[in-house]
């Protein structure tokens, strides 16, 4: 399947995708930790980011929860599955 790129709503998608995760990757760094402030540098997605950036750092945060938890149950497990007999 091929993408249609000459249509302004798939580039207008990429471009915010690309965005988020700019964001993201700044974030973590923390080089950026500013909503408001990000979404400044681009006025023509400022409206869009300011609803996509705040779930995308929930996305981020349950993500990194759900690592931490499947690392502390298979720990768990581990110490307590006892000698194999």
């Amino acid at each position: 399947m091929n993408a249609d790129h000459s249509n302004p709503d798939h580039s207008n998608d990429d471009a915010l995708t690309e965005l988020v995760e700019r964001f993201l990757d700044l974030y973590k760094k923390e080089t950026v930790t500013d909503v408001e402030l990000y979404c400044l540098r681009y006025p023509k997605y400022a409206d869009e980011l300011r609803g996509l950036l705040p779930l995308a750092l929930q996305m981020e945060g349950l993500k990194k929860n759900s690592n931490a938890n499947a690392a502390n149950n298979e720990a768990q497990t581990v110490l307590f599955s006892g000698p194999q007999v």
